[in-house]
């Protein structure tokens, strides 16, 4: 190998390599995050008990997103929680029958399998958060991408509440 051989190929790894920990960096230390609106309390059980959320959402769903789990609650519209993503599966992905037909029969096209998901007690409400500013409201916070500054915010209120003024 002549030395312009040499010199293109350590070249190539360099540029490689960069790429690569760029991509890497990028999947550890995301800059957004989502929310998602709960609708029911069978959704809400079937959350907290199984790590799972069937949905319909087109979103860059990404390993290890965070993702804020939204209900109306009787003081408002509240934050009760939070988790982060483990695995996203196509419907047609699912193996079980059962998890298949209902994915089909509720329009659902994907299942987002959580890895831990933590509840929060009591729940933040939206108006004592970060998310006051928001120009998104109600049903628009359903699949909205979220900063990853704003989403530390909310998750630092949850963990030391009495750092807030919260009475509760």
């Amino acid at each position: 190998m002549c030395t312009f051989q040499v010199i293109v190929i350590y070249w190539l790894f360099e540029v490689l390599n960069v790429v690569y920990y760029k991509l890497y960096d990028r999947l550890l230390n995301q800059e957004y995050g989502y929310s998602i609106r709960i609708h029911s309390f069978p959704s809400l059980y079937q959350l907290f008990e199984t790590g799972k959320y069937y949905t319909w959402l087109i979103r860059k769903w990404i390993r290890m997103t965070k993702i804020l789990f939204i209900m109306n609650t009787k003081k408002g519209d509240s934050i009760i929680g939070y988790g982060a993503v483990e695995k996203i599966e196509g419907y047609y992905n699912i193996m079980d029958e059962d998890e298949y037909d209902f994915c089909k029969k509720n329009k659902y096209n994907m299942c987002i399998t959580f890895k831990k998901i933590t509840k929060f007690n009591p729940p933040l409400l939206i108006k004592d958060t970060v998310l006051r500013s928001d120009r998104r409201k109600g049903a628009f916070l359903h699949g909205a991408k979220l900063g990853w500054k704003m989403i530390d915010d909310i998750l630092d209120q949850a963990e030391y509440p009495e750092l807030n003024g919260d009475d509760n």
